[in-house]
């Protein structure tokens, strides 16, 4: 019973769904594992088979999206509806900068793992992905001693929305874009912070000045306070 009011009642978008008939026709789709600590759960960029309700225990996300990446990223995400192209921004961005000293584009295109947010206890993951067509923007790794989940496949999640009220889905809707929400506002600091550390390390006057790194730098700055609403 407390497995099943998990999943039903407990600040998902099942709530609307009547406890019986869920534990009934719904709950048999669901997966629980265990997993331990520092377990990857799926790879950025990968295809979204599952989403993920964790139950106990906290997930880290991760990942190796370059300034560049990120900056795209956040565009993308504003601007989802439009179906923009990740790869042409991000190559857009790269060209309007190609006559800039190497070492300068080499850290703004630089991948290194960061961690990105931890989730805990009621919270969900992939399910962005799944309204908005993306593959995973992170990496998953358990970030707790151990993890328990629950995972349902996406057909089978499609088929609980298609057969329920119009309410079902309007709550579906409503969590996508919560959750696209808290992560364009994670990228947005992560990103300004990667730019912080990049403007420290760059003691040039004129680089910063009067060239077009300068610009971008800016550019970049500019659009992240934009989005953190600074």
């Amino acid at each position: 019973y407390k497995k099943t009011t998990f999943l039903s009642v407990c600040n998902f978008f099942f709530t609307s769904i009547v406890k019986r008939k869920f534990d009934r026709e719904y709950f048999p789709f669901f997966i629980r594992e265990i997993h331990k600590k520092g377990e990857l759960l799926f790879t950025e960029n990968d295809q979204v088979n599952y989403i993920y309700f964790i139950q106990e225990g906290e997930i880290e996300l991760l990942s190796t999206k370059s300034i560049l990446e990120m900056h795209a990223m956040i565009h993308i995400l504003n601007n989802i509806s439009n179906n923009e192209d990740n790869k042409h921004y991000i190559n857009s961005q790269l060209s309007k900068m190609q006559n800039q000293p190497i070492t300068i584009l080499n850290q703004l295109s630089n991948k290194q793992m960061k961690k990105m947010m931890i989730l805990g206890v009621k919270e969900t993951i992939g399910i962005e992905s799944v309204l908005y067509g993306l593959n995973f923007l992170f990496s998953g790794r358990v970030f707790s001693q151990t993890a328990t989940l629950y995972k349902i496949s996406v057909p089978h999640l499609l088929f609980i929305l298609n057969h329920e009220e119009k309410e079902a889905y309007d709550d579906f809707k409503e969590s996508c874009r919560n959750k696209l929400n808290i992560i364009e506002t994670r990228l947005a600091n992560v990103n300004k912070s990667e730019l912080e550390k990049i403007d420290r390390r760059i003691d040039i006057p004129e680089v910063k000045e009067h060239t077009l790194f300068g610009d971008v730098l800016r550019e970049h700055k500019l659009n992240c306070a934009i989005y953190l609403n600074e």
